[in-house]
């Protein structure tokens, strides 16, 4: 799910973008990206994972975008239409955003994801060795 920040932050930190939600966030290239990687995935009978990845990118926009769409600050939701319009340049303070995610442990604002992706990790470590040792066991 972290995808459009994935591609975005680090090509703004190094000044490539002018902002950390244009071109990994824009729904005008991720739409075509996804198109393109689930056709190829299911083809070649990955198509679990192909949906898998759309609805995670998908997610990641929807929760950038929907306290500004409740809101109402259409202005503030041009970066899904990028490059049509442009990204709207927030002041940076320099600090990376790898050094950003290691403060943020500890937060308490972000303990629900912390417990989330714990979650997400023993579903996928029970689904990729649990489910393999029960198959052996039979």
């Amino acid at each position: 799910s972290q995808g459009p920040d994935l591609v975005d932050k680090p090509l703004t930190y190094y000044g490539v973008l002018a902002s950390g939600r244009s071109f990994g966030h824009s729904l005008l290239v991720v739409l075509p990206v996804l198109t393109v990687l689930v056709v190829a995935a299911r083809r070649r009978g990955y198509g679990e994972h192909a949906t898998a990845l759309a609805v995670a990118t998908l997610s990641h926009l929807l929760g950038d975008s929907y306290r500004l769409l409740l809101a109402g600050e259409w202005q503030s939701l041009q970066f899904l239409l990028w490059p049509v319009f442009p990204p709207i340049e927030y002041p940076s303070d320099g600090i990376p955003p790898w050094i950003r995610a290691f403060e943020s442990v500890g937060d308490p604002r972000y303990s629900i994801q912390y417990v989330l992706a714990a979650l997400a990790l023993g579903i996928w470590l029970y689904d990729r060795f649990g489910r393999q040792r029960a198959k052996s066991e039979t």
